[in-house]
């Protein structure tokens, strides 16, 4: 595996620089197109009648297809040579997860401005640091309690007039 990093060199002021990691970079280009589609999903959440179960029919085939297509690729990349079932099952249930988060977002931009949904969606950062925090003895220091507490009042402001 590769461990080369980027750096991005950013003129502030003639005597001053900043350094931008590749990966900040790659998270906020990823950042913008989901943001963009969002507001398309907004749009087609209002332009057209989607049931939640063709929300989830259109989701399961491709994500499905999609997994065939991971498993497929670890093997000829050779990142595995045997199926693992504990593996696969886990894939599946992020497969199956996926859809159902996604199948509830789509279903409440068609009800709530696409901003606030939004916003309520990053929570899924909190909820991530608090299972990491459970599951895998992740620790956060003071400061990243305190943006996450920040976050979760945010949105709670927000999302209650």
């Amino acid at each position: 595996m590769n461990n080369l990093k980027f750096f991005f060199v950013f003129p502030l002021s003639s005597k001053r620089w900043f350094i931008l990691v590749d990966w900040i970079l790659y998270a906020v280009a990823g950042m913008i197109f989901y943001s963009i589609a969002n507001l398309v999903w907004k749009y087609l959440s209002n332009s057209y009648t989607v049931s939640m179960v063709g929300i989830a029919e259109g989701l399961a085939i491709p994500t499905l297809v999609a997994l065939v297509v991971f498993i497929a690729l670890m093997f000829l990349t050779r990142q595995v040579s045997t199926i693992n079932p504990v593996f696969v099952f886990l894939l599946f249930v992020v497969a199956v997860l996926s859809i159902a988060g996604f199948g509830l977002f789509f279903y409440s931009l068609k009800f709530g401005k696409v901003a606030v949904v939004t916003a309520v969606m990053s929570l899924s950062t909190a909820v991530v640091a608090v299972l990491s925090f459970i599951f895998l003895g992740d620790q956060f220091t003071w400061r990243e309690l305190l943006a996450m507490t920040l976050a979760i009042a945010s949105v709670l402001i927000l999302a209650f007039p």
